[in-house]
């Protein structure tokens, strides 16, 4: 099941880097369409997940993204990943890691959770 999620994801991916305008295009008229049921939707989680919003806000403004993925060591597309939502303002409780690892991540704690 995996192997063709990841499938899937890589076709995605070349389909949307190929047609680029046409995708961006779509993009940019369902949100005109849909302005306000993603503004709620966007509230809506804001509201849910304030520790995890004030957590991003911190580790933003404080900068604790480091230079490079802890992970695989790559310097594109990296994110701050909270461990600890609880304890934001220590830049020990998260660590960087690029999107593709983030991801893998994530992936890794809602499958070891669910068994």
């Amino acid at each position: 099941m995996v192997v063709s999620r990841e499938k899937n994801v890589i076709r995605d991916r070349l389909y949307n880097h190929k047609n680029r305008e046409k995708v961006n295009k779509r993009k940019r008229e369902r949100y005109q369409r849909d302005k306000e049921e993603i503004s709620r939707q966007h509230k809506i989680y804001k509201d849910k997940n304030r520790h995890k919003v004030k957590a991003q806000n911190y580790a933003m403004r404080y900068g604790f993204k480091k230079d490079k993925c802890e992970e695989c060591s790559s310097k594109d597309k990296l994110n701050f990943h909270h461990i600890d939502y609880e304890n934001y303002k220590n830049p020990k409780c998260g660590m960087t890691l690029c999107i593709d690892c983030h991801k893998k991540d994530h992936r890794t704690v809602i499958v070891s959770n669910e068994s």
